[in-house]
């Protein structure tokens, strides 16, 4: 049986920020269950000796699933550090896709370059994350898996970050209550449900409404 193999995560720090995680772990079985699990609990664990460094919580991350990664099960994962009152995120990336940032302004989306390697992936184990800080002011930061832009049709063609980057301008233009759903249906709608889809997840991050 097929199970999911996407999770997010936000855990308040003392601070006043949060840290979020968006994770995906290679496979449907109940492995990549118990693997999931424990990225959870690790992330519980290692984040509030992180607030301000999500890249050197990722080489953390990377040598506690030492044993894991060298059995060739692929962990991507994403960490950001949410401060609300500076309305910005510093961010560290580890083989997901490049999120999408939209302007409120100008109404306009781009993708932000976090190009990087999937925890430890070809690399010895001693991979070293960037960091990143990226200023949220008037601005919409979308994460999402691979899914998102791996869907494919019954034709067999990939949804892709050209049609994914659209549905965001498009969605996020009418400022919808709920903007992570309405971009999910549209992928849906494209996948038509189909059951050996790749499992997709959708993370929405805005510090002020207005």
């Amino acid at each position: 049986n097929l199970v999911p193999n996407d999770f997010f995560d936000c855990l308040p720090l003392k601070q006043g920020t949060y840290a979020l995680i968006s994770a995906s772990i290679s496979g449907n079985n109940i492995e990549s269950v118990h693997l999931m699990s424990m990225l959870k609990a690790a992330f519980i664990t290692i984040m509030p000796l992180y607030p301000q460094n999500p890249e050197l919580a990722l080489s953390k991350l990377t040598k506690h699933f030492e044993q894991y990664i060298k059995n060739q099960l692929i962990i991507n994962c994403f960490i950001g550090i949410l401060d609300p009152i500076n309305d910005n995120i510093i961010c560290s990336n580890a083989g997901q896709p490049n999120p999408i940032l939209y302007d409120t302004k100008r109404k306009a989306s781009e993708y932000i370059n976090l190009t990087s390697t999937s925890l430890g992936f070809n690399s010895g184990l001693t991979t070293s994350y960037a960091k990143h800080e990226i200023s949220l002011r008037h601005k919409i930061l979308v994460i999402y898996s691979h899914g998102a832009i791996d869907s494919v049709n019954n034709s067999g063609e990939e949804y892709g970050k050209d049609r994914l980057i659209s549905t965001v301008n498009e969605k996020l233009n009418l400022a919808p209550s709920n903007p992570s759903e309405e971009i999910l249906k549209k992928v849906n709608e494209y996948s038509l449900n189909l059951p050996w889809r790749e499992d997709i997840s959708i993370i929405t991050i805005q510090t002020r409404l207005k």
